[in-house]
């Protein structure tokens, strides 16, 4: 507090709190997190929500500034409520927070509007860091997720260069290409994508057409010629 002349008392402005909604199927792990964030003066946890379903929901009576939110949820994932949530409140922002890290899906998401990704194994001070970030400059990333992003720009690089091969996939194909050359089954890559095994399969088929291969074989060797998997790397 400051006193001027004739008794004139100015009041420091004090910092408008960061109001956060966290989205996440798991009672215990919303709770344990918002217990984390209170012990940041500048942080309000004034929205909780299990699902996509509920979060739209209750955005029509609280408005935060940052949705943390899981990706792998009942009723309505991360994926489908990160495209709803920008369709109605383009001002939200979004923070991924989850143990899901396909590199393909991360460019996805922040090709679809998300402000930021985190894995769920991070520690509470850098989800902190990241909401602050991103409530001042509008994104967060983490150094896998520049890795990421660095790699599909290289990939479009590679593209106008005259890789016609690669430029014919989608970057779904190209995820469903990368689990199947880590030997994922039909069913965990559909549970890794939050997909049905019926649009799994589409994409399998769309593989095949596309790298002009009739076997799993053929899509491996397809991966490899044109960079796309990491031979070695860890699932």
């Amino acid at each position: 507090m400051f006193v001027l002349g004739d008794g004139v008392r100015l009041f420091p402005k004090r910092m408008k709190k960061i109001k956060i909604g966290l989205v996440d199927d798991h009672l215990l792990f919303r709770q344990t997190l918002e217990i984390g964030l209170k012990e940041d003066q500048d942080i309000e946890v004034v929205l909780t929500a299990s699902d996509g379903l509920e979060l739209l929901h209750k955005l029509k009576n609280s408005r935060p500034d940052i949705v943390l939110m899981d990706l792998k949820m009942p009723n309505m994932n991360g994926v489908e409520a990160t495209k709803l949530v920008q369709q109605k409140y383009p001002k939200l922002k979004i923070i991924i927070l989850s143990m899901f890290s396909d590199r393909y899906s991360i460019v996805e998401l922040f090709e679809n509007g998300i402000n930021g990704y985190l894995s769920k194994t991070c520690e509470l001070e850098k989800v902190r860091e990241a909401i602050h970030k991103v409530s001042k400059l509008g994104f967060y990333f983490e150094d896998v997720t520049s890795e990421v992003l660095l790699q599909k720009i290289i990939r479009k690089k590679n593209i106008a260069n005259g890789l016609i091969d690669i430029a014919r996939l989608t970057d779904r194909e190209i995820q469903v290409l990368d689990l199947i050359c880590k030997e994922r089954t039909t069913t965990e890559i559909a549970n890794i994508m939050c997909l049905s095994p019926r649009t799994v399969e589409g994409y399998r088929n769309k593989l095949f057409e596309k790298a002009s291969v009739k076997n799993i074989v053929g899509l491996v060797k397809f991966a490899i010629k044109n960079d796309l998997v990491q031979i070695g790397a860890p699932n």
